[in-house]
């Protein structure tokens, strides 16, 4: 039998121009995306982040994203709804285009971006 004090993930990083190994514990981790928005800029989402999108059907959600899964070409985002506990999953493919954004948390309900 074998006695494991510590479990853990490697990653190599370049820093500050040098590559490192890392350690890293995958529950300490999170899972990001970059999107691109219309004018071609990039925004980075992070599990955690409150976002807001537009649905194919019209419909405009906004919640905290828990969790970010599937694969590269179809995203699933889970979300909880503003003002919900339950948890919500939409696909990148019924997300309209270009409508995802993160709301930062210092700002106000009535500076959000109109649709």
């Amino acid at each position: 039998m074998i006695i494991v004090n510590e479990k853990y993930k490697l990653i190599k990083m370049d820093i500050d121009g040098s590559e490192r190994i890392l350690p890293i514990n995958p529950p300490d981790a999170w899972n990001t995306i970059e999107c691109q928005c219309e004018d071609g800029t990039i925004i980075k989402v992070n599990e955690g982040d409150v976002i807001t999108f537009i649905t194919i059907n019209g419909e405009i959600k906004k919640g905290t994203l828990t969790t970010i899964g599937g694969g590269k070409k179809n995203i699933a985002l889970e979300i909880i709804p503003e003002g919900m506990e339950y948890k919500e999953i939409w696909e990148s493919n019924v997300i309209r285009d270009y409508s995802l954004k993160v709301i930062p948390n210092n700002i106000d309900e009535e500076e959000e971006t109109e649709y």
